[in-house]
Formats: C-alpha cells, sequence, structure tokens
C-alpha cells in the first residue's frame, strides 16, 4: 500500500513540474525590456514610434518598460576594450539611478533601436565620444548643459519665487583622483556651475506644475557636488509618483510623491531637487544635430489628434510613385486654429463632394507642422481630371497664387518629400506641383516657383544626402 501511494505521489510531483515547465515555457512573459531580447526590443520601438505619441507619453510608457528591473551601482562603462572603465556601454539587464534616465531618454527619442544605441551615447558623452574623459559624470555640471539639446533646465519655470540657487566648484581631476585615476586628459578644468532648485518645503505647492516625464536631480548639501540621485515624475492614475532605479529597494520603483519627499525632509543630508523637461521637438536638422539620430522619422499630428471624422469607405489601394504638391486653395495665417481649418476642409470633400475622406495624404500648416490625412496606401482624391492613383498628395495649407509660403512651411515640406523620396525611391526632380499634370492655378504661383527654380530640389537632395 505505501509503495502504491508512493509512486502516485511520485507521479502527482512529475505532473506538476511539466506543468510549470509549459506555463513558463508558453506563458507570455512580461513586456519589460530587461527580460527582452534585442529584436523584440527593436520591434517594441518602431511600435511606439508609429503611434504619433507626445514626449510625456513616450517617457512614461519607456519608463514603465523598466519597473522591477534590478539596480546595480556600477552596470555600464566605456565597452570591453575601455581604458579605464570596460563595463559595457549598455545594460538593459541591471540599472543605476542614472543610466536609466539616460536610457528611458534615449528610448522616448528613437525610432528603431540603432537609433537607441546611437542617441544614448550623445546622451552619455560630450558630443558622442566615448571615454571616460569625455563621459558627462556630474548631473548638474556636465550632464545638463551638453544635454541642452534635448533638455531643457525648467526648475526655475516650475518653482517661479520659490526657486532657490547654490554655487559650487566642479572638479574632473578630483573625481578622477578618488577613483585613482592620475593619467587621464582633463577635458573641463575646475569651474564654478550654479543651479536653480526648489526646497523640499515648497515642493508640494508645485506638484500641478510638474509634468509626466520630467527628470528629476536630487540635490545635496556638500561641497564638489551637486546631484545625489536621478529620478522621473510621472503622473498616472494613481497620482504622482517619483519613478526611479532604488539602491535601498534593489529594483525599480514608484515612490509616492508626497510620501517621499515627506522622507526627504528628514534627511539633513539633501536640500531639495532641480527639474528638467525633455523637448517635444528637436531639430535634428542642425549643424551637428544628428545626435546619434539614424534617420530622423517624420511625426505626423494624427487624425484621432486633430480629431478627423473617420472614412466614409474603404480605399482602393495603391503602390506611391510620384509625390505632387497642392494648396488649400483659401488665404490662411493659422486662425481659425489649424485642426479647425483641416476638419473644414475634411467635411468639405467628404460632405460637400461625397468623397470617402479628406483628398490629401499631408497637410502643412503655418507652424510648419505636418498633419495626417488619408492613408498614403489609399488613392488621393481630386477636383481636376489628372489621375492621382500612384501619387502622394501633400496640401500646404494656404493660397499661394496670393500669399508666400513662409520658412517653416517650406523646411517641414522639405522634411517631408525628402522622407517620402527615401521610402519610395523617388528622385527629388519627379516632385510636381498640381498644375504640372492638369488645368489648375494649384499649388499657387508663390510655392510652383519653389518647385521651377530648383529650390526644393537642391533642399531635398542636401537632406537626403544626410538622411541616406
Amino acid at each position: 500500500m505505501g509503495k502504491k501511494w508512493a509512486i502516485r505521489l511520485v507521479s502527482v510531483a512529475l505532473a506538476v513540474v511539466v506543468g510549470i515547465l509549459l506555463v513558463c515555457q508558453f506563458w507570455p512573459r512580461k513586456a519589460v525590456y530587461y527580460h527582452m531580447s534585442v529584436q523584440e526590443i527593436d520591434r517594441d520601438i518602431r511600435r511606439i514610434s508609429a503611434q504619433n505619441l507626445s514626449t510625456a507619453e513616450r517617457m512614461t510608457y519607456y519608463s514603465s518598460r523598466f519597473l522591477g528591473a534590478p539596480y546595480e551601482l556600477y552596470c555600464q562603462g566605456d565597452g570591453p576594450h575601455a581604458r579605464y572603465d570596460p563595463l559595457p556601454l549598455l545594460n538593459l539587464k541591471k540599472i543605476n539611478c542614472m543610466t536609466y534616465c539616460e536610457i528611458v531618454m534615449a528610448l522616448t527619442l528613437a525610432d528603431y533601436y540603432i537609433d537607441f544605441f546611437n542617441i544614448l551615447q550623445h546622451i552619455r558623452y560630450e558630443n558622442g565620444i566615448i571615454g571616460m574623459a569625455t563621459r558627462n559624470h556630474y548631473t548638474m555640471g556636465d550632464w545638463l548643459p551638453a544635454n541642452s539639446w534635448c533638455l531643457d533646465d525648467v526648475t526655475h519655470l516650475i518653482g517661479g519665487a520659490d526657486t532657490r540657487s547654490v554655487t559650487r566648484v566642479i572638479s574632473h581631476e578630483t573625481f578622477f583622483a578618488g577613483k585613482g585615476i592620475d593619467d587621464i586628459p582633463i577635458m573641463y578644468r575646475d569651474r564654478e556651475v550654479t543651479i536653480d532648485y526648489l526646497p523640499f518645503d515648497t515642493l508640494l505647492q508645485h506638484e500641478d506644475d510638474l509634468q509626466s516625464g520630467d527628470v528629476v536631480a536630487l540635490i545635496l548639501d556638500a561641497p564638489g557636488i551637486f546631484s545625489a540621485h536621478m529620478l522621473l515624475v510621472i503622473k498616472n492614475d494613481q497620482g504622482t509618483v517619483f519613478r526611479h532605479a532604488s539602491m535601498s529597494a534593489g529594483k525599480t520603483i514608484d515612490s509616492p510623491f508626497a510620501a517621499y519627499i515627506a522622507d526627504l525632509r528628514e534627511n539633513p543630508k539633501y536640500i531639495g531637487m532641480s527639474f528638467m523637461r525633455m523637448r517635444d521637438k528637436i531639430d535634428w536638422d542642425q549643424p551637428g544635430g544628428r545626435h546619434g539620430k539614424f534617420r530622423p522619422q517624420i511625426r505626423p499630428i494624427s487624425r484621432r489628434h486633430w480629431e478627423a471624422d473617420p472614412a466614409r469607405d474603404v480605399g482602393r489601394e495603391h503602390t506611391i510613385q510620384f509625390i505632387t504638391l497642392h494648396h488649400s486653395g483659401v488665404e490662411y495665417y493659422g486662425e481659425p486654429e489649424p485642426k479647425t481649418a483641416i476638419r473644414a476642409i475634411q467635411r468639405y470633400h467628404q460632405v460637400e463632394k461625397k468623397r470617402i475622406d479628406i483628398d490629401y495624404h499631408y497637410l502643412i500648416d503655418p507652424d510648419g507642422l505636418i498633419y495626417a490625412g488619408r492613408p498614403e496606401t489609399w488613392v488621393g482624391d481630386t477636383e481636376t481630371d489628372y489621375d492621382p492613383t500612384g501619387h502622394l498628395l501633400i496640401c500646404v495649407l494656404g493660397n499661394f497664387e496670393i500669399q508666400k509660403p513662409n520658412e517653416k512651411q517650406l523646411a517641414a515640406l522639405t522634411a517631408l518629400v525628402a522622407d517620402k523620396c527615401l521610402t519610395y525611391g523617388i528622385l527629388p526632380e519627379q516632385v510636381r506641383g498640381h498644375r504640372q499634370l492638369t488645368e489648375t492655378l494649384c499649388p499657387g504661383k508663390h510655392l510652383q516657383e519653389w518647385i521651377d527654380n530648383g529650390l526644393l530640389i537642391k533642399r531635398v537632395q542636401e537632406r537626403l544626402g544626410w538622411l541616406e
């Protein structure tokens, strides 16, 4: 009897083990980056990039992908062949407070994994030059100034009259000496740096002025250094939290805003916080402005954001072979607001002209903002007699028989045309104005002139030269 029960117990135990193994194999893993492969992360970056989320939304999303990630103070360095710090250039399995913020920022700016990796090096190092001497070691003294291309100090904007300032001497020579390094070139000599911060007793009053994704430096009361810890502000259904890689918790956690500040006020080592904010728009076209960007992605304002009506039917599929420029044909300088003007164009096309959707695939407003129109995989529409099959239709808002397109519109048009030329293998010389295809005044003489005199072609070619 005992032997039979023992056999049964063993059988049951084996069945349980097999069941657990099957569950582990087939149960979906939590979508956290420290458990994902490079290929999985790349797919996720591309998916998020295609959604036209705001900077704050992307910071919130990517920061959540590391909740629970193990903390390791020494987790990243200058790569395995480095002279002084041979830890890996990138470690997603274990993070510290600074690498966490840097990784989330780089992901937010990326459209692909290759973007992410290279942008990260430009955030971590002066001009992306990898090495101990060029790394942005001091958060407020090195890191913030070096990343002014994507990050603004918003401490005074948030705190106003409650803002305080403090000045200290930042010394790389002393920093390296503390690590036992005495043979490294010193990029920056000792210098005085003054920063703004908000004292803890005023922070609760400014909670509403914070935005999700704001980067935070915890300011230390000590000479020669400002920041003791880095965090992110996140606003969600539970309220405001600090999301951070915590040494004491041993992992990345969310700490309730008020409770965390209350704890800090009990510790005399700290005096307050400084706040930084990612820019909503990065000008990747500035000289030296690539900052590791593989290919700047055009992020049009989505149909959801301009509150488009749904298409009345499914469009006819086509393959893009040409780019054709239009104007809206009505003088427009920004009033009413662009999304209202674009909704009016859509209503005219759908209601008055009985078409399935707005005619154009993209529209550009006077501020150079690009709006997604009809899906580009669908054939556009026209009131004239040319066949728009195979044509990508871009409409610049305004009547360019009367007014002239402004520089913001021309810059946005250049970027959009170059992007689509690269995507579809179209030569810049093949871009046409509507009037070159049929009898019409569109896109207006002042926009058509920009095509005829070769300036559009020249600008697009220049942009393609560094995109490719």
